[in-house]
């Protein structure tokens, strides 16, 4: 299997929390994250258009290219399990041992939604040959756009509450780089920079 070619260009991440990324050292945990973060926003916006685009096609037939696309976008959307896992072995457990609870069970739960999410749209993917093209547009826009939704106000909440809150309360450097190496041991996505 090849290396996948999909790491982003770290110098262009645009985020509500630009500063607060910028501001943090390059391999460093929160910012091997929201780097992550960065690259999964790039593949729910070219989720939404490959959706616009099939919108009004009565067949897939002329454009099978959006169908690879869509593969390839809910294969990668969908391996960010290893992301879900680093931040609540290694981030949020020390934030409730801390007795912050705020916003640690959200993101929880968000996940869990997602992950479901996630496994709906892929399976409809797989789906397509035995699916009418119609109800398979149809059911494709509605768990998609929802996914979308979710995940955008998901990355939203991370980078801007939950990831400022563990810098401010987990001082130590010791700690850091217990975390580095749980994240190490846990593992990471194939769009994800600095995993060596």
């Amino acid at each position: 299997m090849s290396k996948c070619q999909c790491n982003p260009d770290v110098f262009q991440i645009k985020t509500k929390a630009e500063d607060f990324f910028h501001s943090l050292p390059e391999g460093h945990v929160i910012y091997t994250l929201m780097t992550e973060h960065f690259k999964i926003r790039e593949f729910i916006d070219e989720l939404e258009q490959i959706i616009t685009k099939l919108m009004p096609l009565e067949s897939i037939n002329d454009h099978r290219e959006l169908l690879t696309r869509l593969e390839f976008l809910a294969r990668h959307i969908s391996s960010t399990r290893r992301h879900y896992i680093r931040e609540e072995i290694t981030l949020i457990q020390r934030l409730e041992i801390l007795g912050i609870r705020d916003p640690a069970i959200e993101i929880r739960q968000q996940h869990d939604v997602m992950s479901v999410e996630k496994q709906r749209m892929s399976n409809l993917i797989h789906q397509f040959y035995v699916t009418p093209f119609t109800d398979f547009k149809d059911s494709l826009r509605d768990v998609s756009l929802q996914l979308i939704t979710d995940l955008r106000n998901h990355i939203d909440i991370e980078d801007t509450v939950l990831y400022p809150q563990l810098i401010e309360n987990i001082k130590s450097e010791e700690e850091w780089a217990e975390i580095k190496a749980e994240c190490d041991r846990i593992g990471y996505n194939c769009f994800t920079p600095f995993k060596n």
